[in-house]
């Protein structure tokens, strides 16, 4: 997929967080984030990632966050 314009990418709506979910689930893939002893994340976790990417006003706050999240509940 190519860009031209970063105004083409989606906002991420209830209808296209359930077809990721879905094509996330039948695949084999895992995507993690790598810090120390990383994580793979789970389907909502992904969501909340792809929505920050595509929403967040301040991605840098954001993304970090979403990672103390994720390895609070790896403890």
């Amino acid at each position: 997929m190519e860009f031209t314009n970063f105004n083409e990418i989606k906002a991420i709506d209830e209808a296209r967080i359930k077809k990721i979910i879905k094509w996330y689930n039948k695949t084999n893939y895992e995507i993690a984030i790598i810090a120390g002893p990383g994580c793979s994340l789970d389907t909502l976790s992904l969501v909340k990632l792809l929505y920050i990417f595509a929403n967040s006003k301040n991605i840098e706050k954001d993304f970090k966050h979403l990672s103390n999240e994720l390895f609070e509940t790896e403890k």
